[in-house]
């Protein structure tokens, strides 16, 4: 994703910032940030994106914000997700979804 934002010119920002692993331990790190306009099932939702450069394969994280910002609800129980305004829609994990947009 790192790769695609740089090639479409979107600014990013340099700074540094505290994270929790999933070991549960804490560091610091410098990170690059952008915010970019995601498209997911007819709905757009600007959102903060994570980009760590000294990682292994550049990931690219997406803020744990993106979740309330879209108004996702994750059922995991049920390995689907919805919108928290149509709960009877419901989208099984794992499906394909049309390629993202990025403005």
């Amino acid at each position: 994703m790192y790769q695609v934002f740089k090639d479409k010119g979107l600014i990013f920002q340099e700074t540094t910032l505290a994270m929790s692993l999933a070991d549960g331990q804490q560091t610091t790190g410098e990170v690059f940030t952008t915010q970019v306009m995601i498209e997911i099932e007819g709905r757009s939702v600007l959102t903060k994106f994570i980009i760590l450069p000294k990682a292994k394969g550049n990931r690219t994280l997406l803020e744990t914000d993106f979740l309330g910002s879209a108004g996702l609800i994750l059922d995991v129980k049920n390995a689907c997700w919805y919108f928290w305004d149509n709960p009877t829609h419901k989208y099984p994990f794992g499906e394909e979804l049309d390629t993202p947009s990025i403005a």
